[in-house]
């Protein structure tokens, strides 16, 4: 097959453990290929670009009864979003198969920590619109967030997998000077992107027309938005919090960063592995000092510096 713009991804994956069931798709896949592109396509675009819905539990459903709701636009399609408390934002980007109220334990410190609390539903995620979406759509979605009225107040973000390289992203094109927190940061979604593709067998021709597609409805090209590139264009102060036992997104890049950044920090924690980072007491109130003391008051107003 000829080369392709995003080769060097792709060989840096060095996918080899790929399981008997997805070698055999591969093998119907590549037949697909052959008689219907396009089914093989729009397959591939469901099974990959959707994500899995997840039920609400009773302190989620209470925290969202608590909160304030009001909706954002994206793309034509309604984003759910939630407040909850009085003072200075934090904004909660969770990451893919998410949801903004997944980072409840976060809520009740910040608040006390003088803070309010913005969180919200990507698009497709939770209760907001659509069935499929993807990283340059969730980090579109940020620009609607920050810009509505009630987001002009934001002073920090705390996110989490996807959501750290959407905020990365954001950041660069609309420059905010809010410190920052990502927790299990994904700097290198390409890659891990490719790796998916591979280890499940898609066929590079049909992973290729898929992100070309992106790259047309989003006019921009997709090699220059990886997060691990897009970092070094941030003067904000970040936290980055990784365990490293993390398999989904590994802990190495994240060290590599924090070494070569002098506005990046590294907090790491071991056993918590990719998710229950956000259930452990010291995360929590680590990534919400550094917040804190990364603000200055201003009159009656908390400001980033």
């Amino acid at each position: 097959m000829k080369t392709s713009k995003f080769d060097p991804f792709i060989k840096r994956t060095n996918v080899r453990d790929i399981k008997f069931v997805f070698r055999a798709l591969n093998i119907i896949f590549r037949l697909g290929e052959l008689f219907h592109q396009r089914a093989v396509s729009d397959f591939v675009r469901k099974r990959f670009f959707t994500p899995a819905a997840k039920p609400l539990t009773k302190p989620q459903k209470s925290w969202i009864g608590k909160a304030t709701p009001y909706k954002v636009k994206c793309r034509g399609k309604e984003l759910a979003v939630w407040k909850v408390g009085n003072g200075p934002s934090i904004l909660f980007v969770h990451g893919w198969n998410g949801r903004g109220v997944q980072f409840q334990r976060f809520f009740q410190p910040a608040m006390e920590a003088g803070f309010s609390v913005i969180f919200f539903d990507a698009p497709a995620h939770g209760s907001s619109d659509g069935d499929m979406t993807n990283y340059m759509e969730i980090t579109e979605s940020l620009e609607h967030i920050f810009s509505h009225e009630t987001g002009k107040n934001i002073v920090g973000v705390i996110a989490h997998s996807l959501g750290t390289s959407a905020i990365i992203n954001h950041l660069t094109r609309q420059h905010a000077d809010v410190p920052l927190v990502l927790v299990a940061a994904a700097l290198r979604l390409m890659e891990l992107l490719f790796v998916n593709f591979q280890s499940h067998g898609v066929p590079k021709r049909t992973y290729l027309k898929l992100l070309d597609e992106i790259e047309e409805e989003f006019r921009i090209p997709l090699e220059t938005q990886n997060p691990i590139d897009l970092i070094h264009n941030l003067k904000n102060q970040i936290l980055i919090i990784h365990d490293v036992t993390d398999k989904t997104t590994p802990i190495g890049p994240s060290r590599v960063i924090a070494d070569t950044l002098d506005n990046v920090r590294l907090m790491e924690t071991e056993g918590l592995g990719h998710s229950q980072l956000l259930k452990d007491k010291s995360v929590i109130l680590g990534a919400l000092d550094f917040l804190k003391k990364n603000q200055v008051i201003r009159g009656n107003e908390l400001i980033a510096v």
